[in-house]
C-alpha cells in the first residue's frame, strides 16, 4: 500500500484537487502535516495561504524528521520575506537548526553571511562572521557547485581558514567541471 505522500506524489501534478483531498481526508499525522504544510505554501489542490501554513510551520518544526527540516526551512524563508514575516533573526535561527544536514540551508546562511560579511562595520565582529561564513560556504558548495567560487575565494583571500592557493585553485577548477 503507498504512503499518504506516495499517492500524494502520484497525483499532485496531474489531479491537484484529487490530491488535496486525500490528504485532507487522511487521519492526523506528521506526515499529513508535510503536506498540508507544502500544499498551502504552494496553493496544491488549495488556495495558497500562507496563515495556515505558518500554524502547521510552527507545530512541525520542533520534530526531528524530514518533515520538522522541511518547517524550518519554510519557516527561514517566510521571515526573509520583508512581505511576509520579516524577521532576518528569527529566518537565521530556523536556517541554523538544519543547516549542518540541509544543503539548501546552508546555501540561504552563505548567502546571509556573505552579505554580513561585506557589511561588517564592528571588526570585532569579523572573526566569528568570517568563521561561520566559511564554515556554510563549505557545506553549500557540497551541495550546490555554484558555491565552490565563494568556497574558492575564502581560500584565496582567506576568510574563515588559512590562506590556500592550491584549495582554491581545486575549487575553481572544480567549479569550472561541474557548471
Amino acid at each position: 500500500m503507498k504512503s499518504l505522500s506516495e499517492q500524494f506524489q502520484s497525483l499532485f501534478e496531474e489531479q491537484p484537487d484529487k490530491a488535496a483531498a486525500i490528504v485532507l481526508a487522511a487521519p492526523e499525522s506528521e506526515e499529513r502535516d508535510g503536506l498540508l504544510l507544502m500544499m498551502y505554501s504552494e496553493g496544491i489542490g488549495v488556495g495558497k495561504d500562507d496563515t495556515r501554513a505558518l500554524s502547521i510551520a510552527e507545530k512541525l518544526y520542533v520534530i526531528p524528521t524530514k518533515w520538522g527540516e522541511y518547517a524550518h526551512l519554510w519557516l527561514g524563508d517566510y521571515y526573509m520575506d520583508s512581505a511576509r514575516g520579516d524577521d532576518t533573526d528569527k529566518a537565521i535561527d530556523h536556517y541554523l537548526e538544519i543547516g549542518d544536514i540541509n544543503g539548501e540551508a546552508a546555501c540561504r546562511l552563505t548567502d546571509i553571511f556573505w552579505n554580513a560579511w561585506s557589511d561588517l562595520d564592528d571588526e570585532s565582529e569579523r572573526p566569528e562572521v568570517e568563521h561561520t561564513l566559511f564554515y556554510y560556504t563549505q557545506l553549500a558548495a557540497a551541495y550546490n557547485p555554484e558555491y565552490l567560487l565563494q568556497l574558492g575565494y575564502c581560500y584565496a583571500t582567506p576568510i574563515g581558514c588559512a590562506k590556500t592557493e592550491s584549495k582554491a585553485l581545486d575549487c575553481f577548477e572544480q567549479f569550472l567541471r561541474l557548471t
